[in-house]
């Protein structure tokens, strides 16, 4: 099982969640600087100005990313009231805005803003999606 992993340097503190990360790569793609699979640490928190890491981290299409600076944490940005459920293309389900997951037993997971919820059913971390769907040729 995974687990939270904090980065950090003088300016902002990165936070990834491997439960919740489906590994779409946006990161990766879109911030190489910060976000490096062939560096250890893979997050360098000083890879990019504060504004580039938020802009990046509000993208986090699993919601897997997080991000503390100056008193302000990722989950202060305000949301739509709205929530959106978006059906991911061969993927998973996306929920974005304001909601509160239950379990089966009535407890409310952690809350976030975004995250991506497994339609497959072959993922290992259910109720989120960890990429599994990529590997078993899951189609919609």
């Amino acid at each position: 099982m995974g687990s939270l992993k904090k980065y950090t340097s003088k300016d902002i503190e990165i936070s990834w969640d491997s439960n919740t990360c489906y590994h779409a790569a946006v990161c990766i793609k879109n911030l190489p600087g910060v976000f490096n699979l062939e560096n250890k640490p893979w997050i360098d928190p000083t890879g990019a100005t504060v504004k580039e890491i938020k802009g990046l981290i509000s993208q986090c299409p699993s919601g897997a990313l997080a991000f503390k600076v100056s008193g302000e944490t990722s989950s202060d940005i305000p949301v739509e009231q709205n929530t959106e459920v978006i059906l991911v293309d061969n993927g998973p389900i996306r929920l974005k805005g304001n909601f509160q997951i239950i379990d089966a037993d009535g407890k409310p997971l952690e809350h976030k803003q975004v995250v991506s919820l497994c339609r497959c059913g072959a993922s290992k971390n259910k109720p989120y999606c960890d990429g599994t769907h990529k590997h078993i040729d899951f189609e919609t």
